[in-house]
């Protein structure tokens, strides 16, 4: 998705959420920028789909922190399948789709080099100088 659009999409979303009076809008997530942010937008949309509950309403379902599943949608981190699992049902979705979607990220994850810490990168770059 190009960046325009992205942008109109996220604004869209915000003025929904301030609309219906549900926290602070999420950060945006390109899911072209590769397979995490492109799960994390799977998640957000099945969010929106459920009609943006609470992340307190869905932690009562999900027996999650709040902040857990907010960090599963954040493309931050990879969320393990059991949170993406409660994720999933709190929102009511389909488990078995999920696992699946889950699966292939992790997959499509494992093939890709790590970044590496920045105290780690710097380590490195100080034993060349």
């Amino acid at each position: 998705m190009t960046g325009s659009k992205q942008t109109l999409r996220e604004k869209a979303r915000q003025r929904e959420v301030r609309r219906r009076g549900v926290g602070r809008p999420e950060r945006p997530v390109d899911p072209e920028d590769g397979p995490l942010p492109r799960f994390a937008e799977g998640l957000r949309q099945l969010r929106a789909r459920a009609g943006y509950p609470t992340y307190r309403a869905m932690a009562m379902r999900a027996h999650f922190a709040p902040s857990v599943l907010s960090s599963a949608a954040a493309g931050t981190a990879f969320p393990t399948l059991r949170v993406t699992l409660a994720y999933v049902a709190a929102c009511g979705a389909s488990a078995a789709e999920w696992q699946r979607r889950w699966e292939a990220t992790a997959r499509e994850l494992a093939g890709q080099p790590r970044k590496l810490p920045r105290h780690v990168a710097l380590a490195y770059a100080q034993e060349g100088d």
